[in-house]
């Protein structure tokens, strides 16, 4: 899940191939770009930032990758390759098993703040959540993985098991809409699955410090569950107040967000000796929002539930296929940074479903900024189709998808990272517009006292 500067096409690939890798995602926001352009594999992509030659140079290496890791006897296809991508990514298929067929995934820019001393942290931590959720869900399977440098590619990488299908993005807007309902009718299933499966705090999914460094051939790993490390952006110093981990542990929604932007303004102190000028009034701005909201009666009485987020889940990483005229989800791709959160903020609504657009990439658009435009009779038989399916099988879902939870996950927008851009900033000028503009609700009760939170959700326990 990535943020390449641009798109770039490889020569030698087909649709199909395209459909079942993971390279898809890796090009949220970049077919947009005015400087998107077409370039061989066989063109230098050397730079400052990756040390990344030709494919055409680079192929030995993988060959010489997969004779060591017991590859030997499969060919190699770039799906894509160079610095304008986050990972190069590369469809390995037998020679003589048609079945057998995997994905190369190797990073590119390799920060050393990914790095625990010579292990590449982000391959670890992608192999342990694929491993952790291969009995719940349908996730490729990893079949070997290194997190140094130490081997052929003198990268880390991670190859796991090509899903059959095809991704959904390819296929939704050709689809007959009888076959939509179906695969809406999967998609809520695939929600409820993902919803149950649940953690003791919010944070990042990460690796334990005792997973091997490198595993060939499908083995068990030793440490198969993650741990969650609690969001820590914000100021180094306001980090160090143990009440920061529990308001942020993520069962008082409220807590959590004001952390977090307390967290942004103390950052903001320390760098400049003052609040920001410019900035802090606009974080200060969201501050109030959460107090109203609050008012309102917006926040649950009860601990929030913190269950898996794959934010990513568009159509381009759901893969599906037909058999016998029956649809199925054949395994959902691209599982890097996957969080443990709140639920009310994994609950966007999926207006891909209803608002496809061959034309945007899905969530280019956060769509809790985007109003949802008129719809045709049968999109809207679509949105229909879904909010009800959805209503049935999670509980609260219409609530926190379109009515106060909303607004919850449009402050986290900006509580959650540092505002870097343009892009981010305008969003929170336009989220604090709408604020002004919306019709005042009535309070509904005083603001809201702590909720009073399980130890279990507060504490750093090994393995957790």
């Amino acid at each position: 899940m990535a943020d390449p500067k641009k798109l770039q096409s490889s020569s030698g690939r087909n649709e199909s191939e395209i459909q079942t890798s993971e390279h898809l995602s890796e090009e949220l926001e970049t077919s947009q770009s005015s400087n998107d352009f077409e370039a061989s594999d066989d063109e230098s992509i050397t730079s400052d930032d990756s040390d990344m030659e030709s494919f055409s140079a680079y192929l030995s290496k993988i060959e010489q990758l997969l004779r060591d890791i017991g590859l030997d006897g499969f060919t190699v296809e770039s799906i894509q390759h160079g610095y304008d991508f986050e990972n190069c990514v590369y469809a390995l298929k037998s020679c003589s098993v048609e079945e057998e067929q995997y994905i190369l995934r190797v990073p590119v820019f390799l920060s050393s703040k990914d790095f625990d001393d010579d292990r590449y942290l982000p391959v670890l931590n992608s192999v342990t959540v694929l491993n952790s959720l291969a009995e719940a869900l349908i996730v490729p399977r990893v079949k070997a993985y290194s997190a140094t440098k130490d081997n052929a590619l003198g990268k880390p990488f991670m190859v796991q098991a090509m899903l059959p299908g095809q991704s959904l993005d390819k296929l939704w807007s050709e689809l007959p809409h009888e076959d939509r309902l179906e695969i809406v009718d999967l998609f809520v299933e695939l929600l409820a699955k993902h919803e149950a499966i649940t953690y003791p705090k919010a944070g990042g999914l990460e690796a334990s410090s005792s997973i091997a460094s490198s595993m060939n051939d499908f083995a068990p790993l030793a440490a198969a569950f993650p741990n969650v490390k609690p969001f820590d952006e914000g100021d180094e110093e306001f980090l160090e107040n143990p009440q920061v981990l529990r308001d942020r542990a993520g069962a008082d929604v409220k807590a959590s967000l004001i952390s977090h932007l307390n967290g942004f303004i103390a950052m903001d102190i320390r760098k400049e000796g003052e609040e920001n000028e410019f900035l802090a009034p606009k974080l200060r701005g969201l501050l109030a929002i959460i107090d109203e909201l609050d008012r309102e009666g917006a926040f649950a009485a009860t601990p929030q539930i913190i269950n898996l987020h794959h934010w990513d889940l568009e159509p381009r990483n759901i893969m599906v296929a037909q058999d016998n005229g029956t649809w199925r989800i054949t395994g959902v791709i691209d599982w890097d940074e996957t969080q443990a959160n709140s639920r009310v903020l994994t609950r966007k609504p999926p207006s891909w479903i209803w608002d496809f657009d061959d034309e945007e990439i899905t969530g280019y658009m956060n769509c809790d900024f985007r109003a949802i435009f008129p719809l045709t009779e049968k999109n809207m038989a679509l949105k229909d189709r879904f909010d009800t399916k959805a209503a049935e099988s999670l509980p609260d879902y219409l609530e926190e998808a379109y009515g106060t939870g909303q607004w919850l996950r449009r402050v986290w927008l900006f509580a959650k990272d540092e505002i870097h851009s343009s892009y981010i900033l305008d969003l929170l000028d336009e989220t604090l517009k709408d604020w002004a503009d919306r019709p005042k609700q009535t309070a509904t009760r005083p603001v809201q006292t702590p909720l009073v939170v399980p130890e279990i959700m507060i504490l750093n326990e090994p393995g957790l």
